[in-house]
């Protein structure tokens, strides 16, 4: 998959959280980007991080500050986890994120994908993180029947840790190539093979040519 982070490069989505280091911030980013499209989430999470520097800040703006960030994205339902996370935060961390997959994996609201995603982006600890479709390129690139379960069992999750760069920049790299190239090129139902720089060793588009009727 060597052409993925320079394909990436090129064709990159512009997000505010993608260049943040803050670990608060960038957990933070990861649990309002759960069923939000993300130019949702952009304004919202913009003006939070602009107010609240760590979850003690939002512990002293009382629980009515989450109920209003989390409501103003519809996600109503996640305001007492999220509130139950920055009260763990201060009072088991000191107001510190973890940088531990173990000890993130157990605050309220965060698995492994929003686990993954902060140790790389925010600790520079490269780890392999593991979507929908993150498992769906997986599977198409090397041609594995995964079921949707699959991305939470142990050895999916190390196998993907496998897979990324040790370089802590050129991991964060990979693993947000991944998050656009499923979002971009390598869809659900008609992935644009032609365009993905991963087809020339990908089994599902060696084993899908394009129709050549259909150029043009």
């Amino acid at each position: 998959m060597r052409h993925l982070t320079g394909w990436f490069q090129a064709n990159a989505r512009s997000y505010p959280w993608r260049r943040s280091q803050a670990a608060f911030h960038v957990l933070t980013a990861e649990l309002m980007l759960q069923r939000t499209r993300a130019d949702q989430v952009e304004p919202v999470w913009t003006r939070f991080v602009e107010r609240y520097a760590g979850p003690g800040d939002l512990i002293d703006g009382g629980r009515s500050a989450v109920e209003e960030i989390f409501s103003s994205l519809g996600l109503r339902w996640r305001a007492d986890q999220y509130w139950a996370l920055c009260r763990e935060l201060v009072a088991e961390y000191g107001g510190e994120v973890p940088a531990d997959r173990d000890a993130l994996m157990s605050l309220p609201g965060v698995g492994q994908y929003a686990a993954g995603t902060t140790l790389t982006n925010a600790f520079g600890k490269p780890t392999g993180v593991v979507d929908s479709n993150i498992l769906r390129i997986y599977g198409r690139y090397f041609g594995i029947e995964f079921t949707d379960s699959d991305r939470r069992k142990k050895a999916v999750l190390e196998w993907a840790d496998s897979l990324v760069p040790d370089d802590p920049e050129e991991a964060g790299r990979y693993n947000l190539a991944l998050v656009d190239l499923g979002a971009l090129v390598c869809t659900p139902s008609n992935p644009k093979c032609p365009e993905c720089p991963l087809r020339d060793a990908c089994r599902y588009a060696l084993e899908n040519p394009p129709d050549p009727a259909n150029d043009g």
